[in-house]
C-alpha cells in the first residue's frame, strides 16, 4: 500500500506539471508517450512480440497521433497506419491471423484517439479547455474513489462478479454521487479562480451533473473492459511501469473512456462558458 501511495503521488505531481503547460507541445509529448506505452502494453500482452513489424507500426501510430492532431494531418496518419497494416498482413499472412490484426487496429486506434480527445478538448477554448481535461481525469478518479469507499461500507450486491468480483452496485451508485458532488465543486472553484483574474465564466450545474453521470459510467465501463481483456489474455497487469499500480493501461484504462465521454457530451451540452 505504501508503494502504491508513493507511486500515485508521483503520478499526480507529474500530471500537475504537464497541466501547467497544457497549451504547449509538452502536453502533446506527454500524451504521445502515454499513448505509445499503452498500445505497447496491449499489443505485447496479446502476443505481438512475435510480430514485431505490426507492434512497431501500432506504437508509432499511437505516438504520432497527438502531434498529427496539432498539425491537422490526423486523417493522413490514420490512413497511413491502415495501409501499412494491410501491406504487412499481405507480407506475413501465413504467420498472423485476422483476429490479431483486428485487435491491433481496434487497440491502436481506440487508445490513440481516446487520448487525442484530450487535445481536442484543450483546443476547444483557451478558458475552458483545461476544465474539460480536469473533468476527464478527475471524473475517472473521483468516481473510482467514491465507488471504492461506498462499496467497502455498503456494498452487498455484486456489479459484475465474474469480471470484477470486488465491484458492487452500491459502490457504482456511490461513485456516481461522488462524481456529481466533486465535479460541481471543481466547477465552482474553477470559476472562482477565473473570477479573481477578472474573467466571468457561466456554469450550468445541471449540465455538470449530466456530464458527471456520463463520465462516471464511462470510467466504470473502461475499467471493466480492461479487466475483460486481461482475463481473456490471462494476465494480472498490463505492465510494471508504475509500482503498485501496474502499467499505463492499468492506471489510465478508465481515463481513455472518460476523455471520450467528455468530448461527446460537450458537443451537445453547454457545461461552462
Amino acid at each position: 500500500m505504501k508503494q502504491r501511495i508513493i507511486s500515485g503521488t508521483l503520478c499526480v505531481v507529474v500530471l500537475a506539471i504537464v497541466l501547467c503547460f497544457y497549451q504547449t507541445l509538452l502536453f502533446e509529448a506527454a500524451l504521445s508517450v502515454l499513448s505509445a506505452i499503452a498500445v505497447f502494453e496491449l499489443l505485447t500482452a496479446a502476443g505481438f512480440r512475435e510480430h514485431k513489424p505490426f507492434l512497431y507500426v501500432g506504437v508509432a501510430a499511437a505516438a504520432l497521433t497527438p502531434y498529427a492532431q496539432r498539425l491537422g494531418v490526423l486523417p493522413f496518419v490514420i490512413a497511413a497506419f491502415l495501409v501499412l497494416v494491410v501491406v504487412l498482413l499481405l507480407r506475413y499472412h501465413s504467420k498472423i491471423n485476422f483476429e490479431k490484426i483486428s485487435f491491433l487496429v481496434v487497440s491502436t486506434l481506440g487508445v490513440a484517439l481516446a487520448f487525442n480527445c484530450l487535445v481536442v478538448l484543450r483546443d476547444m477554448s483557451e478558458k475552458i479547455g483545461l476544465f474539460y481535461i480536469l473533468v476527464a481525469f478527475g471524473g475517472a478518479w473521483f468516481a473510482d474513489t467514491g465507488a471504492y469507499f461506498t462499496g467497502m461500507l455498503l456494498g452487498k450486491h455484486k456489479l459484475s462478479p465474474v469480471i470484477s468480483p470486488k465491484k458492487t452496485v452500491e459502490g457504482a451508485v456511490g461513485g456516481v454521487v461522488w462524481n456529481i458532488g466533486l465535479l460541481c465543486l471543481l466547477a465552482f472553484v474553477y470559476t472562482k479562480i477565473y473570477a479573481s483574474m477578472g474573467t466571468v465564466l457561466t456554469v450550468s450545474y445541471l449540465n455538470i451533473a449530466i456530464l458527471a453521470v456520463a463520465v462516471a459510467f464511462a470510467g466504470m465501463a473502461g475499467d471493466l473492459i480492461a479487466s475483460v481483456i486481461k482475463r481473456q489474455i490471462g494476465i494480472k497487469d498490463y505492465g510494471k511501469l508504475i509500482p503498485g499500480h501496474g502499467g499505463i493501461m492499468d492506471r489510465f484504462d478508465s481515463i481513455l473512456f472518460t476523455s471520450a465521454a467528455v468530448y461527446f457530451v460537450v458537443q451537445y451540452v453547454t457545461v461552462i462558458s
